[in-house]
């Protein structure tokens, strides 16, 4: 499965996932896709990482912490770290499977 296949389900899980309040309509979307990318960081050895998602993604936690829906936030964040590692586990090719992962995240990462 294409990875922005992956993101669109993951987000159409994550809507109804979360109650409605007043949190920012992207930040589930954000928080996956951080979850996800920041794992590749880690693991394919990205030297960037967007420091405006990291702002963003600490607004909307915060954001969170105050509607009362950080742990289901953070699950998100999770679900987002857990589809990266199994695609990376899965894979023959780590440098393959890297370099697409930072074509497709280009906003968030960079080698």
């Amino acid at each position: 499965m294409k990875l922005s296949n992956i993101v669109l389900v993951a987000g159409l899980w994550v809507g109804m996932a979360l109650p409605v309040y007043a949190l920012d309509a992207d930040c589930p979307d954000l928080l996956y896709n951080h979850g996800y990318a920041s794992s590749a960081q880690f693991k394919c050895g990205y030297e960037f990482y967007n420091q405006s998602v990291i702002d963003r993604a600490a607004e909307c936690r915060a954001q969170a912490v105050e509607e009362g829906v950080e742990e289901e936030l953070m699950n998100i964040l999770r679900m987002g770290v857990d589809d990266f590692n199994t695609g990376y586990d899965s894979t023959s090719s780590k440098h393959r499977f890297c370099a697409m992962v930072a074509e497709e995240y280009s906003d968030f990462v960079a080698p």
